[in-house]
């Protein structure tokens, strides 16, 4: 049986009528809301003509031809750019963005990926120099080499089929310039590296000095080496300086700002070396890895053996600087530091036991620091000064070993491997050969502490116990600990009021700390470091850092200028950083008088009914004049009420007099509401809390509780101690805490204003 239908598109329903002309949308109340989530608008896209009079506050999506690839934020409901998007906000597959792991790895494990997966062969143009005969990159062009059949129509002058032709129509005339390469077309604009501008090179500046450009004439080694590894003093991180000292062909002593790397893992360590050499030398470099370093080394050395080393103990004296009378020149190395130097020249040229420290090195440096590694393998050796040097000093410091006739305590913090603290202990032995030396050390690694121990030292954890200390050395330690201003208040602390303390800091001054993910510092040693760091000359940075000295209750007596030396590798003999060697003293000070009238406030935690532990409170309220025994005994008494309870007690003291209040915590009210028998804390263990107690309870502990609480009404205090009660684990009139807590949110439960 056939049915006749009647044709039905000529009927409207005014709900269509009213979706199409979007009758009733409302325009949004305030410019930039979320319309990820909205239709499209109608007027917008229509083809009368119409557009939408709402603009950008028009509550549907804005969707425009012109965007070609959908927003990948927007697939995510993570746009807030909105309709002011430049890419589309609509799921279209035609437009989808390209899926990254398939254009990296050309592989997508995902099998319902929503992303255009496009073969990256296709997104490679062709060559037109290829195209035109010949390309002289070959197979190493990054363009495409298509091999075409050449149309022998076109070569003798027309072919009928025109570009639907099949084989290749050649074109003879110069690619444009957005077919050309970067490497083909565009010429690379040389820069400066002395005044940072272009179209020239450092060579060739007219701002620099000769010195400096006979230093940085084009050559094969004309460069600052990688720092290396050995460049750690005792405990000991890299330097990071930002200043190297360099040489140039007249054994001058200049400075080279820009040649030091800025990044923690790349500071600059001990002085590099600039070669100069002609451009014939260059030709003959060889290309080995290790061939070129033992040439590189051959040239350093030759230029270490011209330098003048009596540069390492000048300084400016022209400089205007209040502290010339307690300089002490050294003038030049003597014999010990020459025998140094000659020894780390023949260490230098073991290429095996370089090669195995560098193999030693990368199996290492995964789970051992950079300390570590050459605490074990034997490495680092440093120099500062010789023992004559030391008496020297010492002599000038006013520190006599002579006057400590049976024995003297030494401390070296931050010892490494303990050689610097051995020529400074022969110093003292030369001087007072019957001084009899008790000889401590702090050391942060632990292979340097195993070596510190086979040189007799008495290796401290920390220097909380000790006092009275003749002679403590703190050589380069300041600039690679986390906090330098703590160390030298420790220093001032221990030191005995004659005693002498030898204080060295590599300058420029430039901080490092090795144990902390930052490397940075809790308080630098001088304010100025790290932003105006360059702007500082040796002298002025001296002066600065004695400024701090004194502001911590030092007094300089000796000072010089020395080189911080350290063995070399197969690049150069030895390294070098400039050292600034103090002698300070302990200025004596009177204590402040003692004020009746002040007031302090000392907060303990203890066990209510119990006398602590004298050996606890004594550091706490000994140097406040008081004694701990009596102490314990009153708090004994004033927490008799709380027996077995973990509180806090307040301490207020006045003219050595103690007035001992207890500042419960909520969890103590809790338990001491419960009312539970007294228990031996002992032998019970893990006891549970699970007995009840009743609203009012909670009531009366949130009033205690009111005025250290943060709620704005005693209802939100309610709910902090029910949260307690909850964790403590007892009822509350029987029920969980949870639910007086939404009998509260709900209104069953009404709480009183206050």
């Amino acid at each position: 049986m056939d049915m006749i239908l009647a044709n039905v598109n000529h009927i409207f329903f005014k709900v269509e009528r009213d979706l199409s002309e979007q009758v009733g949308a409302i325009p949004l109340p305030f410019f930039g809301m979320d319309k990820s989530v909205a239709a499209v608008c109608q007027f917008l896209n229509s083809k009368n003509g119409l557009e939408c009079t709402n603009g950008a506050m028009c509550p549907f999506r804005h969707i425009r031809g012109d965007r070609t690839i959908v927003c990948k934020h927007w697939l995510r409901g993570l746009c807030k750019k909105g309709d002011q998007c430049e890419f589309l906000h609509e799921f279209d597959m035609k437009k989808m963005p390209e899926c990254y792991f398939y254009s990296r790895f050309n592989a997508c494990h995902n099998k319902e990926c929503p992303f255009l997966h496009i073969d990256p062969e296709s997104k490679i143009k062709d060559c037109p120099w290829y195209d035109r005969g010949f390309c002289r990159h070959g197979p190493h062009c990054r363009h495409r080499h298509v091999r075409r059949v050449l149309c022998m129509n076109y070569l003798s002058g027309f072919c009928s089929s025109g570009w639907n032709c099949k084989h290749m129509h050649p074109r003879f005339e110069l690619p444009p310039s957005s077919d050309l390469s970067k490497d083909q077309f565009q010429k690379k604009i040389p820069t400066c590296h002395f005044c940072g501008e272009f179209g020239h090179k450092a060579s060739v500046c007219k701002k620099n000095t000769e010195n400096n450009l006979e230093q940085i004439k084009p050559s094969g080694h004309a460069r600052h080496y990688p720092p290396n590894s050995y460049a750690n003093h005792h405990n000991n991180s890299v330097h990071q300086n930002s200043k190297n000292n360099s040489i140039s062909s007249e054994g001058q002593e200049s400075t080279n700002d820009d040649s030091s790397d800025p990044s923690p893992n790349n500071s600059s360590t001990m002085q590099q070396i600039k070669i100069n050499i002609d451009l014939k030398d260059a030709m003959n470099i060889p290309r080995g890895t290790l061939a070129r370093a033992i040439y590189a080394k051959f040239h350093n050395d030759y230029y270490l053996d011209k330098y003048d080393t009596r540069l390492w103990y000048s300084i400016n004296k022209e400089h205007q600087f209040s502290y010339h009378s307690t300089f002490v020149h050294l003038v030049e190395p003597d014999g010990n530091t020459l025998k140094w130097l000659e020894k780390a020249k023949d260490s230098s040229t073991n290429i095996w036991m370089h090669l195995w420290h560098a193999f030693a090195r990368i199996a290492l440096q995964f789970f051992m620091t950079q300390t570590d590694i050459n605490g074990f393998l034997k490495r680092g050796s440093m120099f500062i000064l010789s023992e004559q040097q030391f008496a020297i000093m010492l002599s000038r410091g006013g520190f006599d070993s002579r006057q400590y006739r049976q024995r003297l305590s030494f401390l070296d913090i931050g010892a490494g491997d303990g050689e610097i603290s051995a020529i400074l202990l022969k110093a003292l032995r030369n001087i007072n050969p019957e001084v009899i030396v008790d000889a401590f050390a702090t050391e942060a690694s632990w292979t340097m502490r195993e070596r510190l121990k086979k040189r007799s030292f008495h290796v401290l954890e920390n220097l909380d116990h000790l006092q009275n200390v003749h002679l403590v050395s703190c050589l380069n330690v300041l600039d690679r600990c986390i906090d330098p201003i703590q160390l030298l208040e420790d220093i001032h602390r221990i030191l005995s009021p004659n005693g002498r303390a030898v204080i060295a800091l590599v300058l420029p001054y430039m901080h490092y700390v090795e144990c902390n993910s930052s490397h940075q510092p809790l308080r630098p040693l001088m304010n100025h470091w790290p932003e105006k760091a360059k702007n500082y000359s040796f002298e002025s940075e001296a002066a600065i850092f004695f400024k701090v000295l004194e502001n911590l209750g030092f007094k300089i007596e000796a000072w010089t200028k020395a080189p911080y030396l350290c063995e070399g590798d197969l690049r150069q003999s030895y390294y070098w950083l400039i050292d600034l060697v103090v002698i300070a003293s302990k200025v004596n000070t009177m204590p402040p008088k003692f004020d009746p009238t002040e007031v302090k406030l000392v907060y303990l935690r203890c066990v209510g009914g119990e006398v602590g532990a004298t050996s606890s409170l004594a550091p706490k309220i000994g140097p406040l004049g008081l004694s701990p025994k009596k102490v314990g005994d009153d708090i004994a008494k004033a927490t008799s009420d709380w027996k077995g309870l973990k509180i806090t007690v307040c301490l207020t003291i006045q003219n050595r007099q103690a007035s001992i209040s207890v500042v419960p915590s909520a969890a103590s009210l809790i338990i001491k509401a419960l009312k539970e028998p007294p228990r031996d804390r002992k032998k019970q263990k893990n006891i549970k809390h699970s007995g009840n107690i009743t609203f009012d309870d909670i009531l009366y502990i949130a009033r205690i509780m009111r005025p250290r609480s943060m709620a704005r009404k005693l209802e939100g205090t309610c709910r902090e101690i029910l949260g307690t009660a909850q964790s403590v684990g007892c009822t509350v009139d029987g029920r969980p805490p949870h639910d007086i807590i939404e009998d509260i949110n709900s209104g069953a439960i009404e709480v009183p204003a206050e």
